[in-house]
């Protein structure tokens, strides 16, 4: 539903977003009451689509000050204020739209590939192709319990989609910071315990298991070797270790000079 500037004056909903949501709005919108004007008898989801605000972000909605589903019917004068994901604090006077636990796993779209491999390499559950279509995602979103974060809004005005996240910034490394943020995921980082290649979990491998497998060089310089239950793929702690390392230590993820205990 777009927004209607003929519709009469007195079918209107009074809408403040908060925090990022005004990302979606227009400039003279953010951080301010507005009106938004509607024709017919729209749900609570249609008019916060109509004003750019997708359903996927949305946790709590309170109407008149009263917590209401999106499928709750507008009819026109309500004072609408639209928050994102709540801090679990907020929890205790509203019932959020949606779901806890938050996920942990994801699914990303074709133009998060990089952020991809930095969540694998923060050992979260990420999928990952370049050919997933919108239409895949969300099935595969729904029936796998992932969140969808992608680059492009459109995905999240879906509704079958239940947790769904507009990535904003463009670098990957902020984007990594910016998801773990946004999810509370900083208990449940579990560094290179991912294949970063196909999302795999990865276990120890002996060293004699390992010889045929690496290069002879890695084999000889190195003592602990991992492997992917996925792709089959053998990592070592050589230079690309110490180079993901210091990213991620440089971001503040890993303590200085120390790296974990497990992981390739």
């Amino acid at each position: 539903m777009q927004p209607d500037p003929h519709a009469p004056l007195g079918r209107h909903v009074t809408l403040r977003c908060y925090r990022e949501l005004n990302d979606f709005l227009p400039v003279a919108s953010r951080e301010r009451r507005f009106p938004f004007r509607f024709r017919g008898q729209p749900s609570l989801k249609s008019v916060l689509e109509g004003a750019g605000v997708p359903q996927a972000e949305v946790d709590l909605v309170l109407m008149n000050g009263q917590s209401v589903a999106l499928d709750h019917p507008i009819v026109g004068g309500e004072r609408l204020e639209v928050f994102p994901l709540l801090e679990s604090l907020e929890l205790d006077l509203f019932a959020p739209l949606r779901p806890r636990p938050l996920p942990d796993a994801f699914i990303v779209d074709v133009n998060l590939g990089r952020l991809a491999r930095l969540l694998r390499l923060s050992g979260l559950d990420c999928l990952y192709r370049r050919d997933f279509d919108d239409e895949e995602i969300v099935r595969l979103a729904c029936e796998q319990g992932r969140g969808i974060l992608t680059r492009d809004k459109g995905v999240l005005h879906r509704g079958a989609v239940i947790h769904g996240y507009w990535v904003r910034h463009t670098d990957p490394e902020r984007q990594l910071l910016e998801v773990i943020h946004h999810y509370r995921l900083e208990g449940r980082l579990r560094f290179f315990s991912r294949c970063t290649r196909c999302n795999g979990v990865l276990h120890v491998i002996s060293r004699d298991a390992a010889r045929q497998r690496v290069p002879a060089g890695a084999w000889r310089e190195h003592h602990h070797f991992f492997v992917c239950d996925g792709c089959g793929q053998v990592y070592w702690r050589g230079s690309h270790y110490e180079a993901m390392n210091q990213t991620l230590t440089r971001l503040g993820l890993l303590p200085k000079k120390q790296g974990p205990e497990t992981g390739p």
